[in-house]
């Protein structure tokens, strides 16, 4: 019996085979690929709104957590009182970050512009990584309304001594669009009605709310409780209400009352809310 040698090609195929098995045998096992879960978005809850001149400042809580990524906020608003939510299209056009001052679990939103006196509902959803949302805040309704401050002047001729409260702007107290007027006497200072001044002028109506009514923190008042006169003496850090000749009501406080007799003028910071029978300031 006679041994045939191996081929010379054989034997480097099996040496071929064996390397790699060794290589085999000492590569590292690789570990499946781990599945990343997603966060679920944050609860969103606590909604406030805080009214502005032709926008609105949106406040929510968030159950965000240090180091929870997210792609951040939609803030919902509506032209309707009580809308459809799944119509409702997100007023922010990407997800709001959120603000920058460092608590994770109070945001705060600008939303403008808005018209004053329209009232709208705002509510907010989280948004997670995915792209997915939270459930919804509460819905909250709000009217926008002018703002501002200006001075009336005891000279009736001045462009100062009236003033238009629809279009927030200053003109003379014998002028036809003109709200209201300032007088001063010796011992007195009050505003009055421009009827007072000419029977075909507007009408309007003044309520005295006091010294302790803090004018910051008045934001609705109950206009069914509105009891008003043509003619009211003023002091100053007092709150007062003013209801036009179209059924709207503004607040007003007055800041200051300066100058000498014949030149007196007072300072009179104001909201006004141009939707009839609204008192929501």
């Amino acid at each position: 019996m006679s041994l045939k040698p191996i081929g010379k090609n054989h034997l480097l195929f099996e040496t071929l085979i064996l390397s790699i098995l060794v290589l085999l045998s000492c590569a590292k096992r690789i570990p499946p690929e781990e599945v990343l879960e997603i966060p679920e978005a944050p609860r969103v809850y606590d909604l406030e709104v805080i009214n502005g001149d032709g926008m609105a400042t949106i406040v929510w809580s968030s159950e965000k957590r240090a180091g929870q990524p997210i792609l951040g906020y939609n803030i919902y608003i509506s032209g309707k009182a009580n809308p459809d939510l799944t119509e409702v299209r997100a007023f922010n056009t990407a997800p709001y970050p959120g603000d920058t001052d460092g608590d994770i679990s109070l945001e705060t939103f600008e939303a403008m512009p808005l018209e004053n006196g329209v009232e709208y509902s705002v509510f907010v959803r989280s948004v997670g990584l995915d792209g997915t949302e939270s459930e919804p805040t509460e819905v909250l309704s709000f009217v926008p309304r002018k703002e501002g401050t200006f001075v009336l002047k005891q000279n009736f001729q001045a462009n100062e001594s009236g003033f238009d409260f629809g279009n927030g702007v200053s003109i003379a107290a014998r002028s036809e669009g003109n709200d209201i007027y300032f007088y001063s006497k010796p011992g007195e200072n009050g505003l009055g009605s421009p009827k007072r001044l000419g029977g075909l002028l507007r009408k309007s109506l003044f309520m005295d709310l006091g010294a302790k009514t803090d004018f910051d923190k008045l934001n609705s008042f109950k206009t069914e409780n509105f009891s008003g006169r043509e003619k009211l003496v003023i002091h100053p850090g007092h709150v007062y209400i003013v209801k036009t000749r179209e059924n709207c009501f503004g607040k007003l406080k007055v800041e200051s009352i300066r100058g000498r007799q014949g030149q007196r003028e007072v300072v009179i910071k104001y909201c006004f809310q141009p939707r009839p029978n609204c008192g929501r300031f």
